[in-house]
This record gives C-alpha cells, sequence and structure tokens, in this order.
C-alpha cells in the first residue's frame, strides 16, 4: 500500500530543511497562540532547542513522502500548543513537513528513531555541515514500521493517542482484516445522471464539495459492495449502504463500531482526494480470529431465496419507511413448512437453502430485524423502533442460531 503514495525528489525537502534552520537561527523562541480544550485562548512561550531530521530523508533516500522532523523544546507561561502549530508558528506553512515533539529514543510519534540525525542544536551549530553530511543511498526507502498494514496516512485520519498501533495489533492476530481499493480514473469519472436514483440523490443531497467529488467512486464501490444495500445518512461525514458505514473526509478509526452493532458487516474509511494519497477506500471487517466470525463459523439456518436473493419481508415502521425483516429457519423442514403459507401459485418459484458462517453473518448485517423460530432480535435503529426493544447484541443472535449439519456431523 505504501507504493500508493506519492514521492518526492530529496532537493525539495533539503530547501525545506535549510529553510527551517534559518528561522530558528532568528529566534527558536516564540510565543505560540492556540485554542485550549475548554476554547480559551493561550500564547506559552515555545522554546526549541533542537531539531533533528529522522525517517528516509535522514537514511539518504534520493525520494520521500515527506519530511519527519523531531523537535526538542519547552513551553513557559500555558500549556504545550499541538506539534503542527508550533511548527506554522516558527516555519511558516511548510506542506509535506511533519513534526514531532520530544528526542529520537522517545517522542510524540511513539517509535524510536536510530536513524535520527541532529540538524540544529544552538546559534552554534553547524547546520549546513549536518545537512551535507547525509549521503545519499540509492537504496534507502521507507523503513518497516509496525503499522505497514494500515494502507492510508496518519494525516488522513481522525486518531487519538495510539489508536493506529492498536488497530494494527487487530489486523496482525487476525481479529480484523482489511482491504484497500484504489479509486483510479475510471472509479471518478462521472457517473451517467441517469444511473443515480432518485433515493441516492437525495442522500447525497447534504454533503460538501469535496465529498461529493467522490460520489462516483462511492457509488460504484457500493455496488459492487452492498449489491442490495439502501442508502441512509447519519451526517456530512458518515453513510450507511446496507451493511457498511461510509465514513468520509478524514474519518475517525472507530473500530469500536464492530462490537457495538450487529447491523454494521463493514467500515469503509475513505478520505477526500489529496495530491499526496493514497486515494481510495480502506475496508475493514472483523477477521477470521473476531470472537463474532469464531461463533458463527459452526452456526447456520434456513431460509427461502428467489432466484438467489433472500426472501425478506417488509414492515412499515413506526418512526422509519419499511423494515426488513429476515425470517430464519433451525430446519429445512419449518422453513419449508412457512414457504408453503405465503407462496401464491403466481409467485415466481423459490427455494430453501441452508446459509451460515460468514455468509449467515453478511446477511444479519444488512436488514433490520431477525427472526429466528418465535425470537425476535433487532438489528438496526429502525429495527428497535419496529419492535420497541433495544438492539441486540450479535452474540444474542449467534447463540440463538442452530449448530450447522456439517458441525454436527
Amino acid at each position: 500500500m505504501i507504493a500508493l503514495e506519492k514521492r518526492y525528489p530529496r532537493a525539495s525537502f533539503s530547501k525545506k530543511l535549510t529553510s527551517m534552520c534559518k528561522k530558528l537561527d532568528e529566534a527558536s523562541e516564540r510565543l505560540v497562540e492556540y485554542k485550549d480544550f475548554w476554547g480559551g485562548t493561550q500564547s506559552p512561550l515555545v522554546i526549541i532547542s533542537s531539531l533533528w531530521v529522522v525517517g528516509s530523508y535522514a537514511r539518504g533516500a534520493p525520494e520521500c513522502g515527506d519530511l519527519d522532523v523531531v523537535m526538542e523544546l519547552s513551553s513557559r507561561g500555558g500549556g504545550e500548543p499541538l506539534t503542527s502549530r508550533i511548527g506554522k508558528a516558527f516555519f511558516g506553512a511548510l506542506p509535506l513537513v511533519r513534526y514531532y515533539s520530544g528526542t529520537p529514543d522517545k517522542n510524540t510519534s511513539g517509535v524510536a528513531f536510530p536513524d535520527a540525525v541532529l540538524i540544529w542544536s544552538g546559534d552554534s551549530h553547524d547546520w549546513k555541515g549536518a545537512i551535507n553530511s547525509i549521503c545519499i543511498d540509492p537504496s534507502a526507502g521507507r523503513a518497516a514500521r509496525e503499522t505497514d498494514c494500515i494502507p492510508l496516512r496518519d494525516e488522513q485520519l481522525r486518531t487519538y493517542e495510539d489508536e493506529l498501533l492498536t488497530v494494527a495489533g487487530l489486523l496482525n492476530e487476525g481479529r480484523l482484516e482489511s482491504e484497500f481499493v484504489a479509486f483510479d480514473s475510471a472509479m471518478l469519472s462521472p457517473l451517467p445522471e441517469e444511473d443515480v436514483d432518485e433515493t441516492e440523490q437525495r442522500r447525497f443531497a447534504g454533503l460538501g464539495k469535496k465529498s461529493r467529488d467522490l460520489l462516483p467512486a462511492l457509488v460504484r464501490l457500493m455496488r459492487r459492495h452492498e449489491p442490495l444495500g439502501e442508502w441512509s445518512y447519519k451526517d456530512v461525514t458518515t453513510l450507511h449502504c446496507g451493511g457498511s458505514r461510509i465514513r468520509l473526509g478524514r474519518p475517525e478509526l472507530d473500530v469500536g463500531c464492530f462490537d457495538k452493532s450487529p447491523a454494521i458487516r463493514q467500515l469503509a474509511l475513505i478520505p477526500h482526494h489529496s495530491a499526496r494519497g493514497p486515494n481510495g477506500a480502506w475496508l475493514l471487517r472483523r477477521g477470521p480470529a473476531h470472537p463474532d466470525v469464531v461463533a458463527i463459523a459452526n452456526r447456520s439456518a434456513f431460509l427461502s431465496t428467489t432466484d438467489g436473493i433472500p426472501d425478506l419481508v417488509g414492515a412499515s415502521g413506526k418512526y422509519w419507511g419499511s423494515v426488513r425483516i429476515l425470517e430464519l429457519d433451525v430446519s429445512e423442514e419449518n422453513a419449508k413448512k412457512r414457504l408453503a403459507v405465503w407462496q401464491e401459485p403466481d409467485d415466481e418459484p423459490s427455494e430453501v437453502v441452508e446459509i451460515k458462517g460468514r455468509d449467515l453473518l453478511g446477511l444479519i448485517c444488512c436488514v433490520d430485524v431477525i427472526e429466528v423460530g418465535d425470537q425476535h432480535f433487532a438489528v438496526s435503529w429502525a429495527g428497535g423502533s419496529y419492535l420497541e426493544q433495544e438492539n441486540a447484541a450479535l452474540s444474542e443472535i449467534i447463540a440463538a442460531l442452530p449448530a450447522s449439519r456439517a458441525s454436527m456431523d
């Protein structure tokens, strides 16, 4: 995934680093104004005592994705502003520069940088010589990191503390699995006007321009992953389609949604388009080691289908339009009896099939109410309103399902 990130000539970052050192020579102490957590204004005196360059630039890479620097600093007369705010106050707006506070061994990036090169440390330090001392190494590149399984840059996501490391751990353990779908020119090309139905148009009306620019790719993506999904709109950054929760802009990494809602099969994180990239959708799902996937692996149920599509019961919701109910039977015999009761002679022929494991999980996530025998479970908000009960946990629904015939043999 890292290959999708655009890289730039080393010389462009050398110019930025030179500019930064010149500004530190002029003033290594500045008042930095910022808004604190309570909305008040603070203006502490920030003092930068040392600056290291780290990452691929420090290793001599001919091309780099960005310039990573570590600043040893102190703050007097107030709290400590964000490093991005400090960087802008000292050095102006420098695109593709990432700032960390601390030292190479312990800093706000959360990782140590053994390849750090000290560039600036007071007026007496020869920063020009320090920059020139780094030998260009054509074989040098981006160092492997624990978070390399995450296809998006951390600047594209709204994360807190060590969330990236936590999600990387879940991916490596198999509790989560992910897929990255790149948005190329074909995916982003405008959709024919007649190819977008009225429901989709209404759901997208409140989105901002940058989010609307992603709509052709978003619609194409969901038609592939949620062919039977219905759209719903939560706010200007969040949409739902079938069992997919879609977060746009600078999305939060809210993987906890899989433990909170049985209605979510997939989390699609789609940052706004950027020149640097990567540009596309990061899709996260429960992995093979996720407790829900393990629990449902040997569970099954019977249901009727028409032309391979599950037959759903539609009901009129109390506060919502249509409520989709999936009727599951614990035995093939019961499912055939149910089908014989409601099927009319002129209806298209239906058949009873057994569905199990992850296929069953995918169906559960895409409806509002699950009926298993005489038990009813609310999956979505609409389902909870219809049944006038709290949404069920996915583990409750799975526990109500019978063991598959293969697991009993």
